[in-house]
């Protein structure tokens, strides 16, 4: 069984992660499909930007616009999202055989 001090720091640590749900390997892998589907849609989004402005003969504001509102939300997110993975990476070392 796991420390209690210990299980606390990784509640912390994993807080989007649910401990006495589904195993955590699961949530993680739902997480990372979510960050895949919202990259795919603001991709989607963005290119309907670009295909608004390049009609008008303007696609280097469009390529502005989708870097500088729609490129952080991506990035951010995936960031996000690895930094989760590292610490359940982290927290499975910790734990040895059980994984979850």
């Amino acid at each position: 069984m796991i420390d209690p001090a210990r299980e606390i720091y990784w509640r912390k640590k994993l807080r989007r992660l649910r401990f006495n749900a589904e195993p955590l390997s699961v949530q993680v892998e739902k997480y990372r499909l979510s960050t895949k589907v919202l990259s795919a849609v603001i991709g989607g989004v963005s290119l309907m930007f670009l295909a608004i402005f390049t009609a008008f003969r303007r696609p280097d504001i469009a390529l502005i616009f989708i870097a500088v509102v729609f490129g952080p939300i991506v990035a951010l997110s995936w960031w996000d999202f690895k930094r989760l993975e590292r610490n359940f990476v982290a927290y499975q070392k910790e734990q040895g055989p059980r994984s979850d």
